[in-house]
């Protein structure tokens, strides 16, 4: 069976969530869910001016890190570079990250048996500027040298001022994990030709563990601000046995990284690096006959003969001093970071969010004891604060655990965009078909009128059907019995007038007959076309017509009761009077009666109508006295008025018609 819906509840059903979104939306959030809890890849302004590296073209180019002792890689990440100038955003667009590559690793600097690693095109041109970064498993195979190789098509090409072309590639970091470390942290960089700006680009950025990402954070908050040193007020530097903080971890061990993260106090939120001071050094066992500098930013001999390193902002410095085993690790401020008024730097101090010691991936640091040569005592700064696993704003992660989260993030982005791709079509194709399913509603309401009409039509002929046998019944009943006898006469009055012999009687009963008929003629006329009236009018033209009609016979009429208020309907009307004409002219043509009494009873919300005559009367059960127009339109007619008729008639007794209908209020 065909069966159709309505626009609304199609429209309903169309944008419903299970039509429209099904498995898509539920993985959707899902994945929502999942990615409220991972860390962003989250841009800091690069304060520390450390952009990464600038390579000139060579075919091919290539860039080799020594790690100094063999090791295995779990995973390899390459990072882009991103240039200050650019805006702070979510996922920055990186400039010149390489088309294509390939990564190797090998024992020998001449990479004699050389593993490859991975090897990476983009797929489109371009696509991999947009990347927010590379990442490659690891076969297993070991070596002290790795290699990433760019071959000619790899190379960005752009158009300086000068309209002469150039081909470029640039990468922010290169971070390379085994067994839970960034092997890669600090290690010597060489490379094919590159432009070598100190600080800003040059070969070591690769690994000097600065880049555009803020720390290696999670999603979860912080308890703390961090630690805070007292206030200082002096300008230019201090003696560096004055103004330190340092991490006990009770006992000597082998380190492979520190990390230091600047403060960025929650009340604070516009000063990243927050207290960091502009120069200083970290030591190893300050004082003993083991103490070792691994970080000096006072004398700053990696620095090219550039100016000391600026505030990091929010990046975090990750150092990794080779074969280092100490018990203390202690950051000495030498210049500190001053704020004032009215531009004078009179208030000096330092302040630092978290100092990790990393074995592997484990954070010695955590939780260990804290010395200082002094503190301020404002709320969210203590010395706990500076181990306990939380920047300022948020808690930190390891190198594998930040990585491992960051790819699964990434991961759930792109699956996310995919989804909201396919839902955007089955958007698209679900507003074509509400498009098709319109057009469709206007074809069917368009075919539904034209059948309507048809049926209109169709109606109308029946109800011409219908009229024109009204017509035929009425002048049959009315005027057909009027003119067969009228021309019956006529031809007797001409027989008469051949042979010269006229009776006046006869001309006077063809005149009476004509009057008659022409009334009669009337009669119908009103049937067919009948006027509105109201019931009282309705009473006295059933009387008038029981006068005209019986008129020369001996006759009583009685009309009892209360004429109802109000008009009937005008088809109402006509079926009564044709009923009340019918059943007078048979009395009068058929009775041969003395007497004819008619009963008009208005009883409420009934009319009763009773025409008795004491005639010859008829046998109601012989076909033939009941056969004919007659009596089958009295039926007919009383059915039309939803009346009950009843017709009373014994032989040489009379008959009587009883009609009673109830009354109609149009």
């Amino acid at each position: 069976m065909l069966r159709f819906v309505s626009v609304p509840a199609f429209v309903a059903l169309v944008f419903s969530p299970t039509f429209l979104w099904g498995e898509d939306a539920a993985r959707l959030a899902e994945i929502e869910h999942e990615l409220s809890d991972l860390p962003r890849l989250i841009p800091s302004l690069q304060t520390c001016r450390r952009i990464g590296f600038h390579g000139l073209f060579a075919d091919p180019g290539w860039i080799t890190i020594d790690f100094g002792k063999s090791v295995t890689p779990d995973k390899i990440a390459l990072f882009p570079a991103r240039l200050p100038t650019q805006t702070n955003t979510e996922a920055p667009i990186s400039d010149g990250f390489p088309g294509a590559l390939e990564i190797e690793i090998a024992a020998t600097p001449e990479f004699d048996n050389a593993v490859r690693i991975a090897r990476w095109k983009e797929l489109l041109p371009g696509a991999g500027e947009s990347l927010p970064f590379l990442s490659f498993s690891s076969n297993g195979a070991a070596g002290r040298y790795l290699r990433i190789r760019i071959p000619a098509e790899g190379f960005r090409q752009t158009t300086d001022s000068e309209n002469s072309t150039s081909k470029y590639i640039r990468l922010g970091e290169i971070v390379v994990l085994a067994g839970g470390r960034n092997v890669a942290l600090r290690c010597p960089v060489t490379s094919s030709p590159s432009i070598e700006q100190p600080r800003r680009w040059e070969p070591f950025n690769l690994t000097d563990g600065y880049f555009w990402c803020l720390p290696l954070r999670g999603r979860k908050g912080s308890p703390a601000d961090g630690y805070r040193g007292a206030d200082f007020y002096f300008s230019g530097s201090h003696p560096d046995s004055k103004v330190w903080v340092e991490v006990d971890l009770g006992e000597s061990q082998s380190i492979d990284e520190i990390h230091l993260t600047p403060a960025n106090p929650g009340a604070l939120s516009d000063q990243d690096g927050y207290g960091f001071p502009r120069q200083f050094k970290v030591v190893a066992d300050h004082g003993s006959a083991e103490e070792k500098v691994i970080l000096d930013e006072v004398d700053f001999p990696n620095s090219g003969g550039a100016e000391s390193l600026p505030n990091p902002g929010a990046a975090q410095i990750c150092l990794a001093p080779p074969n280092l085993i100490a018990r203390r690790v202690r950051m000495i401020g030498v210049d500190l970071w001053g704020v004032g008024t009215s531009g004078a730097t009179d208030q000096n101090f330092l302040a630092l969010a978290e100092l990790q010691i990393w074995q592997g991936n484990r954070n010695l640091a955590l939780g260990k004891k804290v010395n200082f040569a002094d503190q301020a005592n404002l709320e969210g700064w203590s010395p706990e604060a500076l181990v306990d696993g939380h920047s300022s704003r948020y808690e930190m992660l390891d190198w594998s655990t930040w990585l491992e989260q960051i790819e699964r993030a990434e991961a759930l982005k792109t699956e996310a965009a995919s989804i909201r791709t396919r839902l955007q079509e089955r958007r698209e194709s679900n507003r074509r078909t509400l498009l098709f399913a319109g057009i469709g509603s206007a074809i069917l309401v368009a075919l539904l009128s034209i059948i309507a009409l048809l049926m209109v039509r169709a109606r109308a002929a029946a109800s011409r059907e219908a009229l024109r046998q009204r017509i035929a019944r009425d002048l049959h009943d009315e005027i057909g019995a009027s003119l067969s006898h009228l021309a019956m006469q006529s031809e007797l009055a001409g027989d008469q007038i051949k042979k010269g012999k006229i009776e006046t009687d006869r001309l006077e009963h063809i005149s009476e007959t004509a009057r008659s008929t022409l009334v009669h003629m009337r009669d119908v006329i009103w049937l067919l076309a009948p006027t509105e009236v109201d019931y009282g009018e309705l009473s006295d033209r059933l009387q008038n017509v029981a006068h005209r009609i019986l008129d020369g016979v001996n006759s009583e009429i009685e009309v009892t009761g209360t004429r109802p208020n109000g008009r009937p309907s005008i088809n109402w009307s006509r079926e009564l009077v044709a009923f009340y004409k019918e059943s007078l002219t048979n009395a009068m043509r058929h009775s041969q009666a003395n007497k004819i009494k008619v009963e008009i009873a208005w009883d409420n919300d009934q009319l009763k109508l009773a025409i008795i005559d004491d005639g010859c009367g008829f046998d109601t059960n012989s076909p033939t006295k009941s056969s004919g127009h007659g009596l089958a339109n009295l039926k007919r007619r009383a059915s039309t008025l939803k009346g009950n008729y009843t017709i009373d008639s014994i032989p040489d007794r009379g008959t009587t018609i009883h009609l009673t209908v109830p009354i109609e209020q149009q």
